[in-house]
């Protein structure tokens, strides 16, 4: 691995801070780890032969880690058929229609990121919909939440349900009057789709390749992926030679480590697969559970009704059991990991890990979107982290009122509140759900507004983050979440190399523009994964 020096350098050692900054610096790399930051003259001195990169004066940080993504599922936007933004349920078919002329019969024909909030007849698509679009092949819509999914009949048939298949623990099959499944399936009804589609290979790697190829164009260079569906350990163990295989293929542009669902919790620990298992580019991570769903799908685990009526929400999972299985994996050394977006699920979770006791490990909630000051004091009091997705707050601007009251819209992404109680909080895009783009995210943070700068004061105001806390949370934070604080998420000597070069200074950076700051390089262990085009003759190399 060749040494490298990156000269005429503005480096924010710890992105999060922003009285780390050191003007015209440069770095030393060399074994893919930082060994020097000085002066240039005294790093020449010391690497003769090292190739020299000139950024010209252009801001360097740590890379970005994206704390919550769903890799596959990112993937599919780019080699399945797209539906983030169709409008309506005739454009909807019209895509699937579109692409059965490119399928032989029988072939799968994936959707993803439909968002019926903004389709013009109200409602989501159902499988009469996608049977007269498609009639010869097997179709499957991903809501952009991934925790609702539409199937036409013949997928329906593949997956033997039909009128007599009831509901599973967590999720539900929607019917007919007449008792027949009407096409969209709730969290855990999806699972026997799933598993027909993780059994095809080609799929998950083709995937796979193009959402590792979209993830490093935004200055991502580590991600805290969940094997999302997977829950057959046969179908996982491929996985995990899959994402090795295209990650050598790549060179290793990324790294990742791949959280996989309790319902294998049993077989990754008869077969000895310990937490953190793996090498520098990829790891065994923690244990998913999931508590509930969605504000969209309406699953999300409330303590009061929704606002249009349609009850409290849906455990996704019995508590009991939960409960066992947390303290299964904790014993046996695995951190654990839950999706808690509502107050109720959150509570439920919070009573488990404060009886569980095992602080050390690291415990993380993902969303936990809506908390009170009770809620917020548990968080603290047992060091458990929250993996939060800062776009939720932008996406859903336009609709949440109509479907959360007021007292949930009062104590929705109390992301402020969090930090200054000292709750760790790591960024993620929950991608294919929200952008990859992480100054999307900051962005939102920042503001909390949408896009059209809605609303004008933003939702909540008070508990907007700043770009400091931001950048912490996309960096720091994020690698602290995975005890890897000693090697990533800050530029340090013996920390990895992994390091971005940014058209603009974030800190000099007007807020509603922070999203148009572009990635121009990026390095993992000093070996350039990324350059932007347009910047090829930005830098100088000799």
């Amino acid at each position: 691995m060749q040494n490298i020096i990156l000269k005429n350098a503005n480096i924010y050692t710890k992105a999060g801070k922003k009285n780390s900054y050191l003007k015209n610096k440069s770095i030393a790399v060399s074994s893919g780890r930082i060994s020097i930051i000085d002066d240039f003259d005294i790093i020449k001195k010391n690497y003769p032969s090292a190739e020299v990169i000139d950024l010209k004066h252009k801001t360097v940080m740590p890379g970005f880690i994206d704390s919550h993504i769903h890799l596959l599922q990112t993937g599919y936007l780019e080699v399945h058929t797209n539906l983030s933004g169709v409008t309506s349920i005739k454009m909807l078919k019209e895509k699937i229609k579109r692409a059965a002329k490119e399928k032989a019969p029988g072939e799968w024909i994936i959707g993803t990121s439909f968002d019926e909030t903004n389709f013009v007849e109200g409602r989501s698509p159902n499988r009469y919909d996608l049977d007269e679009a498609a009639p010869f092949n097997p179709v499957f819509l991903i809501r952009a939440c991934t925790h609702m999914f539409v199937a036409n009949s013949i997928a329906l048939e593949i997956a033997g349900i039909n009128k007599n298949t009831p509901s599973p623990e967590g999720g539900i099959i929607v019917r007919d009057t007449d008792g027949k499944p009407n096409g969209i399936l709730k969290e855990n009804a999806a699972d026997k789709v799933y598993n027909i589609i993780n059994n095809d290979h080609n799929i998950q790697k083709e995937s796979l390749r193009a959402a590792i190829r979209q993830v490093k164009k935004y200055g991502i260079t580590s991600v805290h992926d969940m094997a999302i569906g997977v829950k057959d350990f046969e179908h996982y163990l491929k996985l995990l030679d899959i994402y090795q295989e295209v990650l050598r293929e790549e060179d290793f542009p990324l790294r990742i480590s791949l959280g996989v669902e309790h319902h294998l919790l049993d077989d990754i620990l008869d077969n000895g697969i310990k937490f953190l298992q793996g090498n520098e580019f990829f790891r065994q991570g923690y244990i998913k559970f999931f508590a509930d769903g969605s504000f969209g799908g309406r699953t999300a685990l409330l303590k009061k009704k929704y606002q249009d009526k349609e009850g409290y929400g849906l455990a996704a999972m019995e508590e009991e059991y939960m409960r066992t299985a947390i303290n299964k994996a904790s014993k046996n050394g695995y951190q654990c990991t839950v999706h808690a977006l509502g107050d109720e699920a959150l509570n439920k979770v919070l009573n488990i890990f404060y009886e569980n006791n095992t602080r050390e490990l690291r415990h993380r909630v993902v969303h936990a979107g809506i908390t009170d000051d009770s809620l917020i004091k548990m968080l603290q009091e047992n060091n458990i982290g929250v993996d939060f997705q800062p776009n939720f707050l932008s996406s859903e601007a336009h609709w949440i009122q109509d479907v959360l009251c007021e007292d949930h819209l009062k104590d929705l992404y109390r992301w402020k509140s969090m930090v200054d109680k000292g709750v760790l909080l790591a960024a993620g895009s929950d991608s294919p759900v929200e952008p990859i783009n992480p100054f999307l995210g900051i962005r939102s943070a920042v503001l909390r507004q949408n896009l059209d700068l809605w609303p004008s004061e933003g939702f909540n105001p008070k508990e907007k983050l700043s770009v400091e806390d931001m950048l912490q949370a996309y960096t720091y934070n994020a690698a602290y979440q995975y005890f890897e604080e000693d090697c990533k998420g800050s530029i340090e000597t013996g920390n990895f190399a992994d390091l971005i070069v940014l058209s603009k200074d974030p800190f000099d950076t007007v807020l509603n523009e922070l999203d148009q700051i572009e990635v121009l390089m990026s390095f993992v262990s000093g070996q350039l994964v990324y350059q932007k085009k347009s910047y090829e003759q930005g830098y100088q190399i000799y």
